[in-house]
């Protein structure tokens, strides 16, 4: 009868210690997009994201090119200098329209207003500039202290022929 209570006492021992060792949980492989360790957030729109290439001179078509910088608690980040590029899709700069206030494509920077905000217009090409459809990837990259930055972009389809 002894035998059988310390058998009984043993076998319930190991029971309830295997029960604490599966009790592990596992750790989940962190998302790509976030949280960041840089903790900031850069927001990049662009309304209408088609539009048509021009007729003629004068005639340009715009979209309007809207950028939010804040931190992660929604503080806005005034007074930071944020970057623009018109590029192709593999990131390399076009001359295929330009920002307001410039002739040709290439990069701009402006200032982020007391709320992070910066809107400006991107104006799309003319249709003698163009041979087919096409689209432009409007870039936006807000510089920080060392080597810490953070992009993002909006794509802008051009509709080449009405």
């Amino acid at each position: 009868m002894k035998t059988k209570r310390a058998l009984t006492f043993a076998l319930g021992s190991v029971l309830l210690l295997a029960s604490f060792a599966c009790t592990r949980h596992d750790v989940g492989t962190p998302s790509p997009v976030g949280p960041s360790s840089f903790s900031v957030l850069l927001k990049l729109s662009a309304s209408p994201n088609v539009i048509f290439a021009g007729e003629g001179k004068g005639q340009r078509e715009g979209s309007a090119i809207s950028v939010s910088l804040k931190r992660f608690d929604g503080t806005p980040l005034a007074g930071r200098t944020i970057y623009f590029e018109i590029c192709d899709s593999d990131h390399l700069r076009v001359k295929i329209g330009y920002f307001e206030g410039m002739k040709w494509g290439g990069a701009i920077s402006r200032q982020t207003d007391a709320e992070g905000n910066i809107n400006l217009v991107y104006y799309g090409p003319l249709r003698k500039e163009l041979k087919a459809n096409t689209s432009v990837y409007i870039w936006a990259t807000a510089a920080s202290e060392g080597n810490e930055f953070i992009t993002d972009f909006a794509r802008v389809f051009i509709i080449a022929d009405r």
